[in-house]
Parts: C-alpha cells; structure tokens; sequence
C-alpha cells in the first residue's frame, strides 16, 4: 500500500437540529475511540483439557477538539453549549470537504470555558461524550 495522507479542512462541524454551524470557531477537532479489553482467563478441567482465555473488547467514543471562543452572544457556540449543558444533540463533521467523507452521531454539549490570557484571542478545548457509535459515511 502506498502513503496516503490528508490535510484536515476546509471542512464543516454542525450541531443539533437547528443545525448551528461552528465550523468557523473549531482549530482542531477529532473524533476518537478509547479500547478497554477485558480478558477471562482460560480454565482448566478435570479431563486435562482446557477452555481457552477470552477477550472481549468495549470502544468509549469521544469528541475533541481547541474552538475559538466567539463574543458570548445568545446566538453564538459559547452560549450553546452554556444553554445545552448535559443535552444530547446529534453532530456532523466533515474533515475536508473534498474527501467526500463524515461523521455523524450523537454527543452530549458540555460548556465551554470562558476567558483565558489577556488581550489574546482566547481558545476553549473541548472533550464530549459520543452516545454510541457514530457511523463514517459518504457525503450526499
């Protein structure tokens, strides 16, 4: 297989139903799985044979990501997630518009982090909770 590679944007994040579109605040974003492995140990019987050690994987999916922090008005990505706080909306991302590929699930807002350094464009990092599984499909 030969190298392929990709540079992330232009692209496009949007939340809810609305859908309010955040892509001009979001400077990095990812979409992740942490592995937890649970292992039950093989068991010996009597007869001498042996049932075999098992392995069963779980996958926790997250969203991360820096977005710039916008002027707090009721409109704005700050203020959504300060009036979402503990909501599940449904999201897409899509990396780079020219790949013709997204992301789509669901994740539950956490607000975002206001203020920072002074007389500096502030930036929130992000960590949410996808609820289940979000699916890698085809743009339309």
């Amino acid at each position: 297989m030969s190298v392929e590679s990709y540079k992330m944007g232009p692209g496009t994040l949007t939340l809810g139903s609305g859908p309010l579109d955040v892509t001009a605040q979001i400077t990095k974003f990812t979409v992740e799985a942490d592995e937890s492995v649970d292992t039950e140990d093989a068991i010996d019987v009597l007869s001498g044979e042996q049932i075999a050690e098992e392995e069963t994987a779980s996958y926790k999916w997250k969203a991360t990501g820096t977005a710039l922090q916008d002027e707090l008005a009721d409109s704005g990505f700050v203020a959504y997630t300060w009036d979402n706080m503990g909501v599940t909306v449904a999201f897409k991302f899509i990396p780079a518009t020219s790949l013709g590929r997204k992301v789509t699930g669901n994740l539950r807002v956490v607000p975002l982090a206001i203020g920072g350094d002074v007389k500096k464009r502030n930036t929130s990092d992000l960590s949410w909770s996808i609820i289940g599984t979000p699916v890698l499909g085809d743009t339309p």
